[in-house]
């Protein structure tokens, strides 16, 4: 008997059994039938799953996942005292209980993980890049990207940190 025989109903259960964002792409690769019916999880579902991928796919991690779901946060919290109190607490707590806030308050489809992932990549990375100075060459940098591949609207940027840096470090 083939997975994809199995009734509806079970396979609507799978996601349950994931851990993380890698496992739900593997398991809604593998056929049309499991994509069509897992792909529109609760968007619940989907922040738990990304903050077990953190430490892979969203570095800093849980810093990123936070400021993804900080706006959503922020508007549950200012829906009633006693919410407001739960997130001042959850502040207090520390990074690991703001994130388990935002994991059981946000609601995130995967098309906002894709798009928070090619922000990582197309600005946080770059922005790293830059304040790493002229070392971005080397192998221990966010990306693989040169000073000269910016695109044009970064590269006087680029060249401004470049020349500060230099002058911070002859000093």
């Amino acid at each position: 008997m083939s997975l994809v025989a199995l009734p509806a109903e079970l396979l609507l259960d799978l996601p349950d059994f994931l851990h993380s964002i890698e496992d739900s792409y593997s398991l809604f690769s593998t056929c049309r039938t499991l994509f069509r019916t897992c792909a529109n999880r609760n968007p619940k579902f989907i922040p738990r799953l990304a903050a077990n991928s953190g430490r892979v796919f969203f570095r800093p991690h849980p810093h990123l996942l936070i400021a993804a779901t900080a706006r959503q946060v922020a508007d549950w919290a200012v829906q009633d005292d006693e919410r407001r109190f739960v997130l001042e607490t959850a502040i207090q707590g520390g990074v690991d209980t703001l994130l388990e806030l935002a994991i059981n308050v946000s609601e995130l489809t995967m098309d906002d993980i894709r798009n928070l992932y090619t922000y990582k990549c197309d600005v946080i990375n770059r922005r790293l890049d830059l304040a790493a100075g002229p070392a971005t060459r080397h192998p221990g940098t966010v990306s693989s990207t040169t000073w000269d591949s910016f695109p044009t609207k970064h590269h006087s940027f680029s060249k401004t940190m470049s020349t500060r840096m230099t002058a911070d470090t002859s000093s």
